[in-house]
């Protein structure tokens, strides 16, 4: 399998943070996957990414139009995998044709409660890619980042997995949906047989989350 994970992140970011990832995704990387991390830093770069709402979608975009790879696994900068499983599930099934991704809901948007693959952890193949129509990743009026891709799936009967949240570490958290577990600050993400196999912390930015980030980190490396 031709593969590889991807982050994007802001120059502003704490670089501990980044190498704390980057820790992280080595202890799990079991197949030696190549990660690329990149920060945007030139002015070119400045200029694509500027609007906040628009970077992680115009990256997704120009990614998936430029790899080399056959099959991507995307990371928001403060989402680890804490599984030796995590990494290579999402990818295989991925190669599979699936869409798969950690779910998440858009709670600003009336949209019915959608749920869909986010790209905090998203894996997608280039193929199924293509079938989708090389759709843009930018949020829309019915949508969050990436989540067109879940709505265009949805309609052309591409099989989606989602995996879901059991449990956060702290507040504010936010409702997934009636039934199912909200995710909030420090969320973990469990295969209902092949257990926990991400943690995502959310607004990386705000208050002490960056040391919280990196606390969790270091535990998840001794594990």
């Amino acid at each position: 399998m031709n593969s590889c994970l991807a982050s994007i992140f802001d120059e502003a970011v704490d670089p501990h943070i980044v190498e704390c990832q980057r820790k992280v995704v080595d202890r799990f990387n079991i197949s030696s996957r190549p990660f690329h991390q990149i920060r945007i830093t030139t002015p070119r770069l400045r200029r694509i990414y500027q609007r906040k709402k628009k970077e992680h979608g115009d990256f997704l975009d120009d990614f998936l139009n430029s790899t080399s790879h056959d099959v991507v696994l995307f990371l928001d900068v403060d989402c680890v995998p804490v599984s030796e499983k995590a990494i290579d599930y999402y990818l295989t099934e991925a190669c599979q044709g699936k869409l798969i991704g950690n779910a998440q809901r858009a709670n600003h948007i009336q949209n019915n409660e959608h749920l869909y693959a986010s790209p905090a952890a998203l894996g997608i193949s280039i193929e199924t890619y293509n079938k989708l129509g090389r759709p843009s990743a930018s949020p829309s009026d019915r949508g969050d980042v990436a989540e067109e891709l879940t709505y265009i799936a949805e309609l052309k009967g591409i099989p989606i997995e989602l995996v879901m949240p059991s449990r956060y570490d702290r507040t504010p958290s936010w409702p997934l949906r009636s039934g199912l577990h909200d995710f909030g600050i420090g969320t973990t993400y469990t295969h209902p047989t092949l257990g926990d196999l991400f943690w995502h912390c959310f607004q990386i930015t705000v208050g002490d989350r960056g040391d919280f980030f990196k606390e969790k980190c270091l535990s998840f490396i001794s594990r």
